[in-house]
């Protein structure tokens, strides 16, 4: 099971501007030191030991992840903006024939993790048919009311792609192909809902935009009964820690939460997504750097040594994970 991401940001999108683009090369220039390259194998050498921030960013585009089976099935998370490029790619192969099946998972329906889908492409072709799948009773409701003709030229009903609903019960499993997938409700303005992928024994969960209002073990207990020994957690990671006690109810997490959960749930990666937009790639890395310390400290707390360790991820445009 492969996971791509497309959109890791938080509720808006967040370009990367060229301000912030200037001051990534003045860095990267000062770290040099007036050395001069060769060959072009030198100058990736000296890419490569880089911090993390001034070589990559995290994009601008929301919520959008891609789900990829052994056996080719493939599920999409969520429509954020990133869903665009997605779109975009997936012309290249059957969908750019009208002779694809896409199907579509939405966590919840606020604007940033559907905002993507009047621009995916796809849609647009004959012959294609997309599933959307989702837990809401509302989910037709509210895709078409983004596409009015008062918000959007082109109305869902005007998609040439065959769009159909289905509407799920959280907690019921279900499967698409050979991926079997269940759902968990999180604490989150209108409800959000993780969603739990297994494939020949590996377990893969996307949790974005979830809040954990009480963290005592007997109130995480349903959380972490769903979570457990997954391969990887992909967890809404918006706040701090100390702003996250300051927007009780906002419907979004931290790292540290997220560091918790893992070693309580014997989960084995945490991928942090859904970044604030007022943070900056520089932040991000230092939010990243902090999160690991917090784990060694966490693992040392343990009453017994854990069988796998915990490895940190912090999610990008581009980033490719495979379970």
């Amino acid at each position: 099971m492969k996971l791509r991401c497309w959109g890791v940001q938080g509720s808006l999108p967040n370009p990367l501007s060229s301000a912030q683009l200037r001051e990534k090369i003045a860095e990267a220039l000062r770290l040099a030191g007036g050395k001069t390259f060769a060959t072009a194998s030198d100058v990736q050498t000296f890419l490569d030991h880089l911090p993390f921030h001034l070589t990559h960013t995290a994009g601008g585009n929301t919520t959008c992840f891609e789900i990829i089976s052994a056996q080719g099935t493939r599920v999409i998370v969520d429509l954020g903006s990133g869903s665009r490029k997605l779109g975009l790619e997936l012309l290249q192969g059957e969908a750019g024939q009208g002779r694809a099946t896409i199907h579509v998972l939405l966590t919840h329906l606020h604007w940033d993790h559907i905002q993507g889908f009047p621009f995916f492409l796809p849609a647009y072709t004959p012959g294609n048919q997309i599933i959307i799948h989702g837990v809401h009773s509302y989910l037709e409701e509210a895709l078409a009311r983004q596409m009015h003709l008062q918000n959007f030229p082109v109305g869902l009903d005007e998609m040439e792609a065959e769009v159909q609903f289905d509407y799920l019960k959280e907690g019921e499993e279900f499967a698409i192909g050979d991926l079997t997938i269940n759902t968990k409700r999180l604490h989150h303005p209108g409800g959000s809902y993780a969603y739990r992928f297994t494939e020949g024994g590996k377990t893969l969960i996307i949790a974005t935009d979830g809040e954990y209002q009480q963290l005592d073990a007997d109130s995480l207990q349903p959380f972490l009964d769903f979570y457990r020994n997954a391969e990887a957690l992909v967890f809404d990671a918006q706040y701090t820690l100390k702003e996250v006690f300051h927007k009780i109810a906002w419907g979004h997490s931290s790292p540290f939460i997220g560091v918790d959960i893992c070693l309580m749930a014997n989960v084995g990666k945490l991928v942090l997504t859904h970044h604030d937009p007022a943070y900056s790639d520089e932040k991000m890395s230092a939010i990243l750097q902090k999160t690991q310390q917090f784990k060694n400290e966490a693992l040392q707390q343990l009453p017994q040594r854990r069988a796998r360790d915990l490895e940190i991820v912090m999610a990008y445009e581009g980033l490719e994970l495979s379970l």
